[in-house]
């Protein structure tokens, strides 16, 4: 084998170790069900949230902000990033329609709504904008919190522009306050090593614009 063609293999065998580290990696993170589930190879298997939530959220007390969507929020230290008490009403691999199920635990004192949801929904789920007006419309049933809406960050992984166009036509529709994060994440990594939900830093750019958002009322 020549010089080049070994530059060649040694190239190509690195790739491959940072490949297959990097779907180890998302394994770990996601579990294996979940990645079988996105193969193919086994039917989506959907957990009780509302029973999840009746367990979770029932009898704690609230704040003057919550915020509520999927493992994007959940996974967020709120009250660290804002300086002040957050309510964070976040569960892991929810889709909308399953977010909406504890939108109505609000409680009298949130004077702020704030909703981040919508990518579990990116890969191709048609009844989006009726659960997203749904979700709202449960929201507003509740309170008379003001409600302001993030945008889906960018990945390489989905292709959450629909998604956004939805969550921005369906919150003017409802006077909700649309936060789009899509241009903080063009500058820099603000993804976590899965690249779909974010590292500290992201979580830094994304409240810094949630935090100036909620000064201005």
């Amino acid at each position: 084998m020549g010089k080049l063609g070994k530059i060649v293999l040694a190239v190509s065998l690195v790739f491959n170790a940072l490949g297959l580290i990097a779907v180890v990696m998302y394994v770990s993170h996601v579990g294996p069900r979940t990645v079988a589930e996105q193969a193919g190879i086994l039917e989506p298997r959907r957990p009780a949230f509302q029973t999840y939530a009746d367990e979770r959220f029932n009898d704690l007390p609230g704040a003057d902000i919550l915020i509520i969507g999927d493992s994007l929020v959940e996974q967020g230290r709120w009250s660290e990033l804002l300086d002040r008490p957050v309510a964070n009403r976040g569960m892991y691999g929810a889709r909308t329609a399953e977010i909406t199920s504890w939108a109505s635990k609000i409680k009298e004192e949130t004077r702020t709504v704030v909703v981040w949801a919508g990518t579990n929904d990116a890969p191709g789920h048609d009844s989006f904008a009726n659960d997203y007006d749904r979700l709202l419309s449960t929201i507003e049933a509740a309170t008379d919190a003001r409600i302001i809406a993030i945008t889906a960050p960018p990945t390489t992984l989905l292709d959450v522009s629909s998604v956004n166009a939805i969550i921005k036509s369906v919150s003017a529709k409802h006077g909700a306050t649309v936060l789009d994060v899509t241009e903080i994440f063009q500058n820099g990594n603000l993804h976590a090593l899965d690249g779909l939900h974010l590292n500290g830093a992201g979580y830094v750019q994304v409240s810094a614009l949630l935090q100036r958002e909620i000064e201005t009322e």
